[in-house]
C-alpha cells in the first residue's frame, strides 16, 4: 500500500494513499515517519530497510513543498476561526484549495467543477 503524509494543523498524519484513510497522527514529523515505517515493514512484499526508508522520505518531501504553499497562502481577515471549524466539522479532514482559511473543499466531483467555475468563470461547460 501507498502512504502518503499531511501536515494537519499542529500534527503530521499518514494517510493511505489509494483510499485516503487515516492511519494516524503524531505531534512531530519523526514520529510519523516511524509510523510509516512501520505500517510498510507490515505489508507483505519484503520491501527492503533501504526502499521504506527513501518512500518514507519522498512523501515527507512531498508534504514539506504542500506545507509551504500552504504557509504561502495566508488567512484572510473575513473568514473567522469559527468559519473554518465549521468547516472542518462540515467536510471532515478533507483537501482544501485554500487550507489556510478551510475554504474550497476538492473532496466531490461538485467542489471540484465550482472551483473551475471560480476560477474560470467565462469558461462554457
Amino acid at each position: 500500500m501507498p502512504y502518503n503524509v499531511r501536515k494537519r494543523d499542529d500534527e503530521w498524519c499518514v494517510y493511505n494513499s489509494e483510499t485516503g484513510d487515516l492511519k494516524g497522527c503524531s505531534d512531530s514529523e519523526v514520529d510519523a515517519k516511524a509510523h510509516m515505517r512501520a505500517l510498510y515493514a507490515a505489508e507483505d512484499g519484503g520491501k527492503s530497510k533501504e526502499m521504506i526508508a527513501a518512500l518514507v522520505e519522498k512523501s515527507f518531501a512531498e508534504a514539506t513543498i504542500d506545507t509551504e504553499i500552504d504557509k504561502a497562502v495566508s488567512r484572510r481577515e473575513d473568514v473567522s476561526p469559527a468559519e473554518r471549524k465549521r468547516a472542518q466539522e462540515e467536510y471532515g479532514d478533507v483537501t482544501y484549495a485554500d487550507p489556510a482559511n478551510k475554504k474550497y473543499p476538492i473532496d466531490t466531483e461538485a467542489h471540484i467543477l465550482s472551483l473551475i467555475h471560480i476560477s474560470e468563470p467565462t469558461r462554457p461547460y
